[in-house]
């Protein structure tokens, strides 16, 4: 078994061979087989890159929910935009009429008082964003 095995594999190589030297599309075959192989390589290196990629970004991932990552507004203009993309964004229509400034940490919520229910989910979301030591409401009932 062994033998034919072996006798197997040298025909097959002498094939190859021929089929690939042979002299009228010998040429244009090694040229094709070798036009495949950089192409195969080549898809090999982006599948490999694609897979780093991912691989990478799943590792930040899980270093984010390990790592604490919330950090402090580095100074109240940094902290408003902070709190009007947070807390404010979803509400914009909502709140219009509502005045949103911050002084050292603390939000001022000012205006004329539509809808209180609204308000204080306003001055609840204000409350959860980082950075936020306080909420002032001097709203005007109308």
């Amino acid at each position: 078994m062994r033998r034919f095995i072996t006798r197997v594999t040298w025909a097959a190589i002498g094939a190859a061979t021929a089929y690939l030297m042979d002299p009228i599309s010998g040429r244009s075959r090694r040229v094709r087989l070798f036009d495949q192989a950089k192409s195969r390589l080549r898809k090999s290196g982006d599948r490999l890159a694609k897979r780093y990629r991912y691989e990478t970004g799943r590792a930040k991932g899980a270093l984010y929910e390990i790592l604490p990552t919330e950090q402090t507004p580095a100074s109240d203009q940094e902290l408003l935009q902070k709190v009007r993309s947070e807390a404010v964004g979803t509400m914009r229509d909502s709140v219009s009429h509502v005045s949103v400034s911050v002084d050292d940490g603390i939000v001022y919520l000012a205006g004329v008082s539509k809808d209180q229910d609204l308000e204080r989910e306003l001055a609840h979301r204000i409350g959860e964003v980082t950075g936020v030591r306080e909420v002032r409401v001097d709203l005007i009932a109308v």
